[in-house]
């Protein structure tokens, strides 16, 4: 295997939760030429996604949350469901701090003119699939 093929499947075997060990080991039994270094392309691609803006990576959290609490209310999880929408609050109340503004803190504090507040949709949902 080529290291240019090898590094996004290092990257998946990483968030799968392997060790930087058997990783090398797993290159190695591809007969990757230099298991050391498609390890540093992949560890250099993580720390390329640390760098980019706080809003970006917040953006993201937000994002995976949402996903997150979709698949949830597929499987019947509405618990789990429910603590996602919790964190995707959570980061909000950080995303509104960074860009010195505050969220409203209900559904039903939103007045004319302003956006609904993403989690307290999210929140009534779940609370839908509750009922």
């Amino acid at each position: 295997m080529k290291a240019e093929q090898a590094v996004p499947q290092v990257l998946k075997q990483l968030l799968d939760g392997n060790s930087q060990p058997d990783v090398l080991e797993w290159l190695a039994s591809q007969s990757v030429k230099d298991p050391s270094a498609v390890l540093e392309q992949a560890l250099a691609a993580f720390s390329a996604v640390a760098d980019q803006p706080k809003s970006v990576r917040l953006g993201f959290c937000q994002e995976a949350c949402r996903e997150l609490m979709r698949r949830m209310i597929e499987v019947g999880d509405l618990a789990g469901a429910l603590a996602a929408v919790k964190e995707y609050g959570k980061l909000a109340d950080v995303y509104a701090t960074a860009k010195g503004t505050k969220r409203p803190a209900k559904a039903e504090d939103t007045g004319p003119g302003r956006p609904p507040d993403p989690a307290a949709e999210l929140l009534e949902l779940v609370k839908g699939r509750l009922a």
